[in-house]
């Protein structure tokens, strides 16, 4: 997978307080500006004060060009403390045939992680600690993809289903300690521009377009449904390249600028979907 500025142990330090009021989630960042002007939202599941064994994001990759540049990702901890991890997309070059294609990636930044699982290996962005599980899936704009991270015991696994086709595929297992026990129910979602310059300028050519739904996460298969907040944060990296769209099933990023034959596809539709069973990037925002 391409390196992250992002990691999870620094995404935790730059948190200050989650609050919550009318279903909505905010975070409060700290002037750390690289992390500050990454587009992030938080997301929270009432009802469970010790944690879940199943977790769910929902994603839904409306436009994006096929090329490494952009995250979209999902970021949760457990209820024992100590670092956690991240499950998330990456739009990606199209394979030979001219099909669309998504990285799929699993990780965990705990030193107590390991794994031997055939798409994995040992560290995580740099570090000699955690784990990093990568998958490529044929893929689709306007579908709706379901990232799923199961813990049974000390053993996690990372899945990501097509909700339109229905495909199913492992994106990798590892283990943590048993400090770490069930996984948490509130963290943060968000978008890196992962690759290129640092500061580029306010393009099409340097800021592609994306569209982006992050849908409302559901945990123990669909019996606890949470919500994801709206994106809060303002800088001044990339005025006016950068907007959200939220209402009561999710958040819609939007970022970059368009171009001709810009890749895209029918607008998000705004439904909740349900389980079924087993850099710095641009930063005005509307409202």
């Amino acid at each position: 997978m391409g390196k992250h500025i992002r990691r999870n142990r620094k995404l935790m330090g730059v948190i200050g307080a989650v609050g919550i009021a009318g279903g909505s989630a905010m975070v409060f960042w700290s002037t750390n500006a690289a992390l500050a002007s990454t587009p992030s939202m938080a997301w929270s599941i009432p009802g469970a004060k010790n944690g879940v064994t199943e977790l769910s994001f929902y994603q839904q990759i409306d436009a994006a060009k096929p090329e490494k540049m952009f995250y979209f990702g999902n970021q949760f901890k457990f209820i024992g403390g100590g670092d956690g991890g991240y499950i998330g997309m990456q739009p990606v070059p199209h394979d030979s045939r001219g099909v669309r294609q998504f990285l799929v990636i699993f990780s965990s930044f705990r030193a107590d992680s390991h794994t031997s699982h055939p798409n994995c290996h040992g560290g995580a962005d740099g570090s000699p600690n955690g784990v990093s599980c990568k998958t490529t899936i044929k893929g689709a704009l306007g579908h709706a993809y379901r990232l799923q991270v199961v813990k049974s015991g000390t053993q996690l696994t990372g899945r990501v289903i097509d909700t339109e086709t229905g495909a199913s595929t492992v994106v990798g297992q590892w283990s943590v300690g048993t400090a770490a026990r069930n996984i948490s129910t509130w963290d943060v979602s968000w978008v890196e521009r992962y690759r290129g310059p640092k500061m580029p300028p306010c393009n099409s050519t340097t800021w592609p377009y994306y569209k982006v739904k992050f849908g409302n996460p559901t945990a123990n298969n669909g019996a606890l449904t949470g919500s994801m907040g709206d994106f809060r944060q303002k800088s001044s990296a990339c005025p006016g390249a950068l907007k959200s769209v939220h209402d009561s099933t999710g958040t819609t990023m939007m970022g970059g600028f368009k171009s001709p034959g810009d890749e895209s596809a029918t607008p998000t539709p705004t439904r909740t979907i349900k389980p079924t069973a087993p850099c710095d990037p641009a930063v005005t925002i509307t409202e």
